[in-house]
């Protein structure tokens, strides 16, 4: 049996404290350089297949940061599909949800297999230790030069 590995939450989904600086600038060159994640979103060449936007859901027991995919944008607003399934009531897998482009949290495009963007996904992995970089590395269908 394959696993579609875009489906997996599990292979991408990383825990870092949330008070962590680097991952509050990871944010902000997310929001910097959004107008370069919607110019290729707008245009996108062969070898992009995959664009999602991350967001934050609040919930009454904490918030949950989670990759929207499928999205486009409509000058105001990104709208995509969750892509995995959120701990934050009544959101659930596939569900389509639309943010403003000044309250997302990072970008991300998939071109010719190598990741693009993923400001908090490089923040995160660089904070694994040798091993659980090695295990994520396995886990995810991109690779991260």
């Amino acid at each position: 049996m394959t696993t579609d590995k875009k489906n997996d939450k599990e292979s991408y989904a990383i825990a870092v404290p949330r008070d962590d600086p680097d991952m509050h600038q990871a944010y902000r060159e997310a929001r910097d350089t959004v107008g370069t994640f919607i110019a290729r979103l707008r245009n996108p060449t062969p070898t992009q297949d995959y664009f999602a936007v991350k967001i934050r859901l609040r919930g009454d027991s904490g918030d949950e940061y989670i990759w929207l995919r499928d999205v486009s944008y409509d000058e105001l607003a990104f709208t995509g599909e969750m892509s995995s399934a959120p701990g934050v009531p009544p959101y659930k897998l596939g569900d389509r949800y639309r943010v403003d482009k000044n309250d997302i949290y990072d970008w991300m495009i998939v071109d010719n297999g190598s990741l693009v963007g993923g400001y908090t996904i490089r923040v995160a992995r660089r904070k694994m230790s040798v091993e659980d970089r090695i295990q994520f590395d396995e886990r995810i269908w991109f690779n991260i030069d």
